[in-house]
């Protein structure tokens, strides 16, 4: 596993991973990452005999209790990654682009009606520019009819 020691990357075993170290892989932001092992050590040799783990926790069931739980039943349970932070750094962002569409939404809405206010303007001027037209245009002389009968 890469940890990060002061600047540079090694690859260390999961028991030497510490809080300060680990390097939280992209895209698993936003879920605790914990190292757990039930220790169990040999009788006789007193050597480590259990195997700890590395799991990854979604935030609201990890305070909801499985903390707790996994306490309960004998893990011992080192929290490398809190991501209450990043998720107050990325609730900021939304907030932000949630403002950003809003204000985007509402501009687009000015502009759909200032379209529309603009359309009927132009076909009220030009309706009334065509009414105008048609009561200046000189009258065409109507026909007449010849007189006299049938030959």
């Amino acid at each position: 596993m890469l940890v990060n020691d002061k600047g540079n990357l090694h690859d260390v075993g999961i028991l030497e991973i510490t809080a300060e170290n680990y390097i939280c892989p992209k895209g698993e932001e936003g879920l605790f990452h914990c190292r757990i092992e039930q220790k169990q050590f040999n009788p006789n040799t007193g050597a480590r005999v259990s195997v700890p783990r590395l799991q990854k926790f979604d935030p609201k069931q990890f305070k909801g209790g499985l903390l707790h739980n996994l306490k309960r039943i004998g893990y011992s349970v080192d929290i490398l990654y809190n991501p209450e932070e990043w998720l107050k750094e990325n609730e900021a962002k939304r907030e932000a682009l949630a403002v950003q569409v809003k204000e985007a939404k509402a501009a687009a809405q000015e502009a759909a009606i200032q379209k529309r206010i603009d359309d009927a303007v132009n076909a009220a001027v030009a309706k009334a520019l065509a009414a105008q037209q048609k009561e200046s245009a000189p009258s065409a002389p109507k026909p007449t009819a010849k007189k006299g009968g049938r030959k």
